[in-house]
């Protein structure tokens, strides 16, 4: 296969995901099967806050190191190691910080008996651990380590998860969050340890200037919204009822499995997009892109294929009768899956292309109704939620199409003026 195809290359990071997403549905169906519902539900809700860490706790840096540093470490790995650096040690002042704040504000909350004591120690831990393995991650991909980070994402961690599990169920059934907790601090110091040639190259602390952070803040903008509109559901639903929580994580892990192959595609595209913008090569980017649609789309219609086969009564009696709204809730969200792989990829095209305006403006409209709806007008049932979250992703897909147009003529004319000026 074409070295520079997105589609053979998406293919061998879908290998690894698919992997990475059995051992997920594992871990909860083992959750689910030797824990009690309440358990599972504040598991969902600790793995749904390391998922929000990891896309908005980076501030944006990930996609920063994404867009910039691929071409970095090709001519210096000096300067790679310096620029690397820098960033770390950009994000740890402001994460550190926050990290104190959260810890302190779920303290308070468990004196007032709103928060369990284990759940305000673990959260933090676990937002601060995320945030750093998704910028190690990428990291990773900027060095051209693409298979060695989706591995450690995708396979490591799930399989420690499973381990501190069962360790948890045979002799500390107490110790399920904090088993969980201490499986994601591990891969984050691991990561760590691989990379730590990187920060040993440079002995300069250059950190982010004023104007570094201009260009990265609608990106930490954008992907903290985009990430509240995606998560913020499984809180309203966990505030609502812990059981119906349990219900809306196996849906939610469904739908993370129906959007594997997008996510596999991301990876591979995401640092090549600045090159083609560069090059004025609109024709390519759109074949790369839609490649990945293609990719992205056809196993979240097999998993939603597969959903309808089985039924909602098949899926019960595996289950049980406490998640009743399972299946219902894993349909809807396979068919939110579908739209997403076709429109989805558009929004961090935007955000590469340095379309930062656009970028952070959907996540804002899209995390504002997302509240709206939360705070308002949810009905506590998992299904309702799932329905809300269609439909916003087709509202998205809408609006995504529609800047991602004017983005490839935008470029298309900046390319033909640059011809004309040539000649």
């Amino acid at each position: 296969m074409h070295k520079n195809s997105v589609f053979s290359q998406s293919f061998y990071v879908l290998l690894i995901r698919v992997g990475g997403a059995a051992l997920q549905l594992v871990l909860v169906a083992l959750a689910v099967a030797l824990f009690p519902v309440e358990d599972v539900g504040q598991n969902a809700i600790l793995w749904s806050a390391a998922i929000i860490a990891r896309v908005g706790g980076t501030l944006g840096l990930d996609l920063y190191i994404l867009r910039e540093l691929p071409s970095v470490w090709e001519s210096s790995q000096t300067d790679f190691g310096q620029r690397s650096k820098g960033i770390l040690l950009s994000l740890l002042q402001v994460l550190l910080p926050l990290t104190i704040l959260f810890l302190a504000t779920g303290l308070w909350l468990t004196s007032l008996g709103i928060f369990r004591l284990e759940m305000a120690l673990t959260l933090p831990i676990v937002i601060f651990a995320s945030a750093l393995q998704r910028l190690w991650s990428c990291q990773l991909r900027a060095r051209g380590q693409l298979m060695l980070g989706q591995t450690l994402d995708a396979i490591v961690l799930p399989m420690t998860a499973i381990v501190f599990l069962l360790a948890a169920h045979l002799w500390a059934p107490h110790f399920l969050i904090a088993g969980q907790c201490i499986s994601i601090v591990l891969l984050s110091v691991l990561m760590s340890v691989l990379l730590s040639s990187d920060l040993r190259r440079s002995a300069k602390n250059q950190r982010l200037t004023g104007r570094d952070w201009k260009n990265v803040a609608p990106l930490g903008v954008g992907s903290g919204l985009s990430v509240i509109a995606s998560r913020a559901p499984i809180m309203f639903v966990g505030a609502a009822s812990i059981t119906q929580a349990a219900s809306y994580e196996i849906g939610q892990r469904i739908h993370s499995a129906a959007t594997l192959a997008s996510a596999s595609a991301t990876s591979v595209l995401f640092p090549r997009v600045k090159g083609h913008i560069k090059l004025g090569d609109t024709r390519q980017l759109l074949r790369e892109l839609l490649s990945a649609s293609i990719l992205g789309l056809v196993p979240a219609l097999f998993i939603l294929a597969g959903l309808l086969l089985i039924g909602s009564e098949k899926t019960e009696l595996m289950l049980g009768a406490e998640y009743a709204g399972a299946w219902a809730t894993a349909v809807v969200l396979a068919t939110a899956a579908c739209i997403n792989s076709l429109t989805g990829l558009c929004h961090g095209v935007l955000a590469m292309a340095g379309s930062g305006q656009a970028f952070w403006i959907i996540g804002a409209v899209q995390a504002s109704i997302t509240l709206l709806y939360g705070f308002f007008y949810f009905d506590g049932e998992s299904v309702h939620m799932a329905v809300f979250v269609l439909f916003m992703e087709i509202g998205r897909g809408i609006a995504l199409l529609g800047l991602i147009s004017r983005l490839f003529l935008r470029i298309g004319g900046t390319a033909k003026k640059m011809e004309r000026t040539s000649i």
